[in-house]
C-alpha cells in the first residue's frame, strides 16, 4: 500500500499542476498538504520530487502551478517537508529558472521564483540554523546583482 499511496500522490501533483488548469486546484492542494503533513517522511520526498519534475517542464503554467504549490507546503508544512524544499537540489531548479527567462511566458516564472526565494530567505531569517539555505540562497543571490521585486510583506 506504500507504493500505491506514493505513486497516488505523484499523479495528484501532475492534476494539482496541470496545463489545463486556469488556476490553482485550491482543495487538492489542500489534500495534498494534509496528506503530506500525516505522512511527510512517506510521501513528502516523492511529493517534491515529483514537483521538481514539474518544474522542468518548460510549461510556464505548470510551472506556476509548481511554484504556487511549493509555496504552499513551504507555509504549511513542517520541517520535514520544508527541509526537502530546503535541499541544495530543489534551490538549484529555482535558481535556473531564475536564470534564464527567455520568453515573456517565462518572465512569469521567473518573477514568481525571485518572490518566493525572497519571501522564504525573509521569513526564515531568523531560523538560519535550522533552515540555513533559504535566507542563504536569498542572500547569495542579492549580493550576485539579482534585483529581486518589491519586497511584500503580506505575501
Amino acid at each position: 500500500t506504500n507504493l500505491a499511496l506514493i505513486s497516488g500522490f505523484s499523479l495528484a501533483v501532475d492534476v494539482a499542476t496541470s496545463e489545463s488548469l486556469i488556476g490553482p486546484n485550491i482543495e487538492l492542494n489542500e489534500v495534498i498538504i494534509s496528506s503530506t503533513n500525516r505522512y511527510p517522511k512517506e510521501i513528502g520526498p516523492q511529493i517534491i520530487s515529483r514537483i521538481r519534475e514539474r518544474l522542468r517542464t518548460g510549461i510556464p503554467r505548470v510551472q506556476l502551478l509548481a511554484l504556487k504549490l511549493t509555496d504552499e507546503l513551504v507555509r504549511n508544512c513542517g520541517l520535514d517537508v520544508q527541509s526537502l524544499i530546503a535541499s541544495e537540489e530543489f534551490m538549484n531548479d529555482m535558481e535556473f529558472l531564475i536564470s534564464f527567462p527567455q520568453k515573456e511566458t517565462d518572465r512569469e516564472v521567473n518573477f514568481k521564483c525571485l518572490t518566493l526565494i525572497q519571501a522564504w530567505g525573509v521569513a526564515f531569517k531568523d531560523y538560519r540554523s535550522v533552515l540555513p539555505i533559504f535566507p542563504d540562497i536569498y542572500e547569495s543571490l542579492k549580493m550576485r546583482g539579482v534585483k529581486f521585486p518589491k519586497y511584500n510583506t503580506t505575501l
